[in-house]
């Protein structure tokens, strides 16, 4: 996705999130999970070990708003992006030590839409 459209999502982000723009911290945290081209998926087990959260907690987030949602693998399997993890736990990383604010509900649902975009942008292309 290039970064003028990013940009252009912005506006609905600050209505989700309060403030004014979003820091360039980021912005960068979007375009490196959108510039990804082969994707990682990982399971709930994996998920808990990589996040330190117990399946509850995961669960409780996704309900929260604040950790992306699992998408399905299987007829009874589900998974969730590795680079949208990171892009989240990134994001967490800045907020705390940073002492930067950031509605992360907002920020996932933008992440969230950036993917689903790219998704669709790929569809019925050829390489």
């Amino acid at each position: 996705m290039k970064a003028s459209r990013i940009k252009s999502k912005i506006a609905s982000l600050d209505q989700v999130t309060s403030h004014e723009h979003l820091p360039d911290e980021f912005l960068a945290l979007l375009n490196k999970a959108s510039a990804i081209q082969q994707y990682q998926i990982l399971r709930l087990p994996a998920v808990c070990g990589k996040t330190g959260l117990s399946k509850a907690s995961v669960w409780k987030r996704i309900s929260e708003g604040t950790f992306p949602p699992a998408i399905p693998i299987g007829t009874r399997a589900v998974g969730w992006f590795e680079h949208e993890l990171d892009a989240v736990l990134d994001a967490m990383r800045i907020t705390t030590r940073g002492k930067i604010f950031l509605n992360l509900q907002g920020f996932v649902k933008l992440l969230v839409s950036v993917q689903r975009e790219n998704d669709l942008s790929g569809i019925g292309r050829r390489e």
